[in-house]
């Protein structure tokens, strides 16, 4: 698909109904781009129903329009027809368009075919730890498969769309990228830092070095523990917080104490993640994949140094030593040199931070990502009309 026509004239007799198809509403940045999409979008030209396979989640809550129907199938196990539940689904609401995400949901695809819906759209929002670099066979061929329905593919980062195109063998043509944006007007740097940190209830005087994620595998926390365990904290005073919740927490908390780190905050899930970001002077986040991370958007968006690993599309992001700092996968070396770096040049890491949010600010827009979106749909609802 080629890149959406922001001049195109949606039709007025009704808003686009659109379907949106979720493994489920957990905490996650791909859930949360839903959220940004459905209260930001306009009122006027689009409905929205939220369908999810398993569990509802903690997310729904976030929705703040009140024309939204949010559907949960409570799927606990393998269910080899869920799609003929989605297919029914999908025919009693009739949406224009159904919009599923990632390959969890790629039943809602054969739903939506069995139901002659609409427009279906897929989206690809990144890999799984178990497959970083998205070469399952398996998966793939039914991918493969899939897409050679007629429907519309979207990446989130032209790493996602090189993969879908020379790894799964998905034509070009029918991909398109819209890269996530961050609401600047929520996330933004503190009027003053000092009184950021005590209201999160760290000492103000030593450097904050923050993460937040899902503690699961794939964000990698076990080398951030580790590059921190070989820094001297005794001639670079931090405190390191990590914000998010998930099965590898206990795992990481035992990490914490066997490398003896008595600075060290485990926060656990929070509503108030800007707060957080705001008291953080470094936020680093050392995953194994990732596709476009919110958490470095809306770090970038706080004015903050981000250091990651070179995976997936935090390279789209970041520039080496201009807006942020890259480290190879698992090289626990570099990023305890980088991290000590920063401590010890804090005038020097609150600059890349500057330009980051500059940056963020200029190509990172929640606005534009909207834009592109409500486009997307729009051609999607005159390509069956």
């Amino acid at each position: 698909m080629k890149k959406s026509d922001p001049g195109l004239i949606i039709q007025k007799h009704r808003p686009i109904k659109i379907l949106h198809i979720l493994d489920s509403f957990n905490i996650g940045g791909l859930e949360n781009g839903v959220v940004n999409l459905v209260n930001t979008m306009d009122q006027d030209r689009f409905h929205h129903t939220i369908c999810c396979i398993r569990d509802m989640g903690p997310m729904h809550k976030r929705i703040l329009r009140k024309d939204v129907e949010i559907i949960s199938l409570n799927v606990k196990k393998r269910d080899w027809f869920v799609f003929l539940k989605l297919a029914k689904i999908i025919a009693k609401i009739r949406p224009d368009v159904v919009h599923t995400r990632n390959y969890g949901t790629i039943d809602g695809i054969i739903g939506a075919l069995l139901a002659h819906a609409g427009a279906v759209i897929h989206g690809e929002h990144g890999r799984e730890f178990n497959d970083p670099e998205g070469l399952n066979k398996r998966r793939n061929f039914f991918r493969k498969l899939l897409f050679l329905k007629p429907i519309s593919i979207v990446a989130v980062s032209n790493d996602i769309c090189k993969w879908l195109n020379e790894t799964v063998k998905v034509p070009a043509v029918k991909i398109c990228t819209i890269i996530n944006g961050v609401d600047t007007n929520k996330f933004l740097p503190p009027p003053d830092k000092a009184a950021a940190k005590i209201k999160i209830g760290v000492d103000p005087s030593p450097m904050v070095i923050g993460s937040v994620g899902r503690m699961d595998k794939v964000k990698n926390y076990e080398m951030l523990l580790t590059a921190s365990s070989m820094i001297d904290s005794a001639s670079s005073p931090f405190c390191m917080v990590f914000v998010g919740d998930g099965p590898e927490r206990k795992c990481l908390e035992q990490c914490a104490r066997d490398k003896h780190l008595k600075n060290v905050v485990f926060a656990g899930q929070q509503e108030n993640v800007v707060d957080y970001l705001q008291a953080f002077d470094l936020f680093v986040l050392p995953s194994v994949a990732e596709g476009i991370s919110n958490t470095i958007l809306e770090a970038m968006a706080c004015g903050l140094h981000v250091i990651a690993t070179d995976v997936g599309g935090n390279t789209e992001l970041i520039e080496d030593k201009k807006n942020g700092t890259l480290v190879h996968l698992n090289d626990v070396e570099a990023l305890a040199d980088r991290i000590g770096w920063s401590l010890a040049n804090p005038e020097a890491s609150r600059r890349i931070g500057e330009f980051a949010l500059k940056l963020c600010i200029q190509r990172f827009s929640l606005e534009r990502m909207v834009l592109e979106y409500e486009n997307l749909y729009t051609e999607a609802f005159k390509s069956i009309n």
